[in-house]
């Protein structure tokens, strides 16, 4: 059989990223996914996040790669039948630094030297408990990999007090993440040129750091902060998989159990957490996104899709509300003008107003808990499963509802509950035929005040057992007179 005939096969299985394929060399004859059908070919195509690839080809090859965001050190090219080795890579000409045998240890600006003359670097840091000083790593346009400080995955995780700053301003790409832990003294973080990452990860970090991420467009992953910032800004930060937002270590029961939190929840006290503000401009999409704290502002204006994700993957957390807002301190409002559809959403709080002059579909549930007097107009809301709202409800209108599973409305302020009775008895209420239960209630229940605790004087008590003996003595003379009567 002749070289030309034997048909190799290639199997690539990509981890994290999207890879590039320039390839002119006439014995590749096709590239296509383990799971597609048909004679799909992807040479020259950007190849999906953790696709399994077959290259066919009738001989071993050089295969030139151009990396776009990221190519993980956990693949193999391979003769399927000898399992060997049989193909080259063509390296680019920038000087490229591969992290062999694991994460790189950083335990101080030392370890770093052997990266100065980087631009490419492949594996991932760990930064050391007793790190000090600055990580400056601008030189580095890609970083096919992960950063994290020591045991940052942990509820556990060592304190870094000598950690001052992170610069990596020249990165354009990165492939995992940022995962950062109990960092008291980080005041800087700044990825300036950063465009898509996977994740980033802060938590237990100072109120004082500065981040500054002015070019990122896409979080792939997760966006999770946790500690008391001043300001959150994202500037052209456009879709996210999920964003959580914490301004203290308190948070509601649906989030403690998978961010590992305390699980007490309330409110007190945390009025001393710094005023948040948040700023998402950009933002058009994500599939989860929870904000509690004492926000100060929250803006959104180009929010138009909150919803579940299909990919297990990056999936949200089970139970969680895909939108869910608690803030106190602070009332505030909340404005997302131009989001048209949420699965699950969930707000508390101090909340002046909620706007939502787009939203047409909630496509399970909406909760609302209002702190302060809150009036509820959703304009051009069309469908919803379940609806419930409670606390300080002062009016609720629906005029455009044409399908509603379940209305319910318990206010402790006087409401008028004509027009949502007249939205819900208009509407469709099992429109899909799969609801076993659905109902419409709306009741003003006032606060009622305690019972007094003042006692009653001496003279008081002694008039009330006076009358109630005097009542009594009565009642037994009329029984005795009455049964006198009936034996004569």
């Amino acid at each position: 059989m002749s070289t030309e005939s034997r048909g190799f096969t290639f199997k690539y299985i990509i981890w994290d990223g999207v890879t590039y394929y320039e390839t002119t060399d006439r014995h590749v004859v096709q590239i296509r996914r383990k799971e597609s059908l048909g004679q799909e070919d992807l040479r020259g195509k950007e190849i999906p996040l953790h696709s399994r690839l077959t290259i066919y080809s009738t001989q071993p090859l050089n295969i030139p790669l151009k990396t776009k965001i990221n190519l993980s050190a956990h693949f193999y090219m391979h003769d399927m039948t000898s399992r060997t080795p049989i193909i080259s890579f063509v390296k680019s000409s920038a000087p490229e630094c591969n992290v062999i045998n694991g994460p790189q240890n950083i335990y101080s600006p030392d370890d770093l030297t052997q990266f100065s003359n980087c631009t490419t670097i492949n594996g991932a840091f760990v930064i050391g408990h007793n790190y000090t000083g600055a990580i400056n790593l601008s030189h580095v346009t890609n970083f096919n990999g992960f950063i994290q400080t020591e045991d940052s995955t942990s509820q556990t995780a060592p304190s870094i007090p000598g950690l001052t700053s992170i610069q990596m301003d020249n990165l354009a790409t990165m492939g995992r993440g940022l995962f950062f832990a109990n960092t008291p003294a980080l005041t800087t973080v700044s990825f300036r040129n950063l465009a898509v990452i996977d994740t980033i990860n802060f938590a237990g970090v100072p109120a004082a750091l500065q981040m500054s991420f002015p070019a990122l467009k896409n979080v792939t992953g997760d966006l999770y902060i946790s500690p008391p910032l001043g300001r959150i800004d994202f500037p052209l930060l456009a879709t996210a998989n999920t964003i959580t937002v914490l301004s203290s270590d308190s948070t509601s029961e649906n989030l403690e159990t998978d961010l590992g939190l305390s699980s007490e929840w309330s409110y007190d006290g945390q009025h001393n957490v710094p005023a948040l503000n948040i700023n998402f401009p950009s933002l058009q999409n994500t599939t989860e996104l929870q904000i509690v704290g004492n926000i100060s502002s929250l803006s959104m204006p180009s929010l138009t899709l909150v919803g579940p994700d299909e990919d297990p993957y990056h999936a949200p957390l089970t139970g969680q509300s895909t939108m869910k807002i608690e803030t106190w301190g602070n009332p505030i409002n909340i404005s997302f003008p131009v989001l048209q559809s949420v699965k699950d959403s969930y707000f508390t709080g101090d909340i002046q107003s909620l706007n939502m002059p787009a939203l047409q579909s909630i496509s399970s549930s909406m909760t609302v808990t209002a702190f302060i007097p809150l009036d509820i107009d959703f304009p051009t809301l069309q469908n919803a499963t379940d609806i419930e709202m409670s606390g300080n409800i002062s009016s609720a209108v629906w005029p455009s509802l044409k399908t509603i599973g379940t209305l319910s409305i318990l206010s402790d302020l006087p409401l008028d509950c004509a027009p949502s009775s007249t939205a819900y008895n208009s509407s469709i209420h099992d429109a899909s035929g799969l609801y076993t239960e659905y109902y419409f209630s709306c009741r003003f229940v006032p606060l009622l005040p305690l019972p007094s605790k003042k006692h009653l004087s001496p003279g008081a008590i002694a008039g009330i057992v006076i009358s109630c003996v005097a009542f009594v003595a009565i009642i037994v003379c009329g029984a005795l007179l009455y049964t006198k009567r009936r034996k004569a």
